[in-house]
């Protein structure tokens, strides 16, 4: 008689199990500890205050090593919980509920509370007028503690993706509380306190110096962070194994390194833009005529190409590919006839000035072919390129006709600190760009309650852009970093560069 196969197969698994577990957590007890991580960045180290910053870069330094965020956003777009266990969102009542993680430590040993969130909240509402856009509580109507480890959002109406509405940095009370503005920027770096894996030890305008979090379970020990100002230091660092890391770095860059058996090559779709920014208080480029020849007369696709090879992506939307309402569409096609008749009757008293900032390579190429495509339709153009301070100033005070740069958001969709009237003054409007009707279009596009009537409002609003102009759209690009091939877990995708650092190992020489 054959006996049942069931307890022997119960045995193999079991078996298989055991070795399983034995095997991880022998792999995880041989993951060494400590060292030191070197990222490259181009430009400076600016503004840290979370709450007002507008660089790209020093957005994924804050959020993801300093000061998270209530909940971060991953490739795919779906908001996963931060410091926080989860959370419930009731629609009939428009109330959000946060479960805050019970052992969350800030980096002085105290524990995150409610009362951190609320204060947060009513610091960021107070001092709305003084900070990014991007962090307007609109949506919501009040916030409060239901205990130690429960804090309530209470919403104006109802809404789509609640979350996406208090995904703020938090921030220590000795900040929130402090008796004023500057006041609370002063708290902030002062014995800085933070509840990410890593606190800030060190700031000036070229290095970061971040050391462990003492709660944090991260494998690395600091995180030095340098801003390289040309493209002949980033590849000497390269070629000297200075960097573990070095995001978005150019063809050029990308190519000689990418065969290098020291580094791993990742290519990612960024969420963002490169653009044209049309200083509307010139006397010349305040007039739609000239800033649609001008479009006009460039080629983008070919100097995309020339530049970029296939790492470019041409479009005429104030959007990304990738968003889920994005206006595929050609507004202004190459056509230097067209260009030039617009332009019989415009007269250049002295050549256009076209800022670039210094650092980055791939814009000192686009301005050289943009100077060659308006030159050749007989419009004068100067080239400035400027180190990344010096360029960040004259965009403030204007003293440019028309200058390159990129938007990019590791968030949703909220172009709001580049187009919103409110801007100009305090966030990424350098074009000085003023138009009520686009305000209102984008203020209830990231209100509406529906997901259909907010697409159709995203639609209105791209294409309300595209007719005033205040940027010219060139591109939207895949990204090349490079990372070293001893550094381990690293998650590089569309979602950014800095996920999860607290996995993050690198292997002892």
């Amino acid at each position: 008689m054959k006996q049942p196969l069931y307890p022997l197969l119960l045995i193999l698994f079991m078996a298989y199990a055991f070795v399983t577990t034995c095997r991880k957590q022998g792999d995880e007890a041989h993951i060494p500890r400590g060292g030191t991580l070197s990222i490259g960045l181009p430009g400076s180290a600016g503004d840290l205050f979370p709450l007002t910053i507008t660089s790209y870069d020093l957005q994924e330094i804050s959020n993801h090593l300093l000061n998270p965020t209530l909940t971060y956003l991953d490739a795919d777009g779906e908001a996963q919980p931060g410091p926080v266990r989860g959370w419930q969102y009731d629609p009939e009542n428009k109330r959000l509920v946060y479960f805050l993680e019970n052992n969350r430590r800030w980096s002085d040993g105290s524990r995150l509370t409610a009362a951190d969130i609320f204060y947060t909240w009513r610091f960021i509402r107070q001092y709305a007028d003084s900070m990014n856009p991007v962090w307007q509580p609109e949506a919501i109507d009040t916030c409060y503690i239901q205990d130690s480890l429960t804090v309530v959002f209470q919403f104006i109406r109802p809404v789509i993706r609640p979350v996406r509405y208090t995904r703020f940095p938090i921030l220590p009370q000795r900040v929130t509380r402090a008796p004023n503005w500057r006041k609370a920027r002063e708290a902030y770096e002062h014995s800085f306190k933070g509840l990410g894996p890593f606190v800030l030890s060190q700031h000036d305008a070229r290095h970061l110096v971040l050391h462990k979090h003492p709660y944090s379970t991260a494998s690395i020990d600091t995180v030095l962070i340098s801003f390289y100002q040309d493209e002949t230091r980033l590849k000497n660092a390269l070629r000297a194994g200075r960097y573990d890391l070095a995001p978005d770095v150019s063809p050029g860059i990308y190519n000689t390194f990418k065969k290098d058996r020291r580094y791993n090559s990742h290519i990612t779709v960024e969420r963002g833009f490169t653009f044209i920014a049309w200083n509307l208080r010139a006397p010349l480029i305040r007039k739609r005529l000239v800033r649609e020849a001008l479009s006009r007369a460039i080629d983008r696709p070919t100097i995309v190409d020339g530049v970029l090879g296939n790492l470019g992506i041409v479009h005429d939307a104030p959007a990304y590919p990738s968003f889920r309402a994005y206006l595929d569409t050609v507004a202004y096609p190459f056509n230097p006839d067209t260009a030039m008749s617009m332009l019989k009757h415009v007269r250049f008293k002295k050549p256009l000035r076209l800022l670039v900032n210094r650092e980055n390579a791939v814009r000192g190429a686009l301005a050289r072919n943009i100077q060659n495509y308006w030159q050749a339709a007989g419009i004068p153009v100067k080239i400035f390129a400027l180190d990344w301070d010096a360029f960040l100033k004259a965009l403030h005070t204007g003293r440019f006709d028309a200058a390159l740069i990129a938007w990019a958001t590791n968030d949703y969709y909220n172009p709001g600190d580049l187009f919103l009237s409110v801007s100009v003054k305090k966030a990424n409007n350098f074009m000085h760009y003023q138009n009520n009707t686009a305000d209102n279009l984008l203020n209830r596009a990231l209100t509406s309650p529906q997901q259909a009537g907010q697409k159709s409002l995203w639609v209105q609003f791209q294409r309300q852009i595209i007719r005033d102009l205040p940027i010219t759209i060139l591109f939207s690009k895949r990204i090349a970093t490079l990372s070293g091939n001893n550094l381990h877990n690293v998650t590089i995708d569309d979602a950014g560069y800095l996920h999860h650092p607290e996995l993050w190992y690198k292997e002892r020489p």
